[in-house]
Order: structure tokens, then sequence, then C-alpha cells
């Protein structure tokens, strides 16, 4: 596999390159720490994609006659 031999040829010369069945305790928690940082960061920039995007969101609502009944579907 092509991400293997990239692996062999850098010589794993960063720790988060390592499988994390070789990482140790303190390398662990330090990854652990980085994808909580990454997670927090995607959270906030999706919810600021939400926020503009439903600034330009307009809901239907069906205009509702006395009786009930849809406008549109009311024959008249």
């Amino acid at each position: 596999m092509e991400l293997e031999k990239v692996r062999r040829n850098s010589g794993n010369q960063h720790w988060w390159e390592k499988p994390i069945e070789e990482l140790g305790l303190q390398e662990l928690e330090l990854l652990k720490a980085a994808l909580d940082e990454v997670k927090e960061i995607i959270a906030e920039h999706r919810a600021d994609e939400l926020l503009n995007d439903s600034s330009h969101f307009t809901p239907f609502l069906p205009i509702m006659n006395p009786i009930g009944m849809s406008s549109t579907t009311h024959d008249g």
C-alpha cells in the first residue's frame, strides 16, 4: 500500500504517525487532547455554518382558511 511505503521511507519521524498500538500512555493522552480540540473546532465551524444557512431559510407554512383547510386546496 502507498501509505505504508511513505511511512517506511519517512522512518516514522513523528510519533503521531505511528500505529496507535505502538503509542505510549503520554502520546495517547496528547493525541486524545488534540483530537478533542479538532472536534471542538469543527463543531464551532459547523454551528457557524448552520447559523448562516438558517438566516436564508424561509419555512413553508400553508395558509389556512377559517375552516382549517389550506387555501391552495379550497375549491371556492
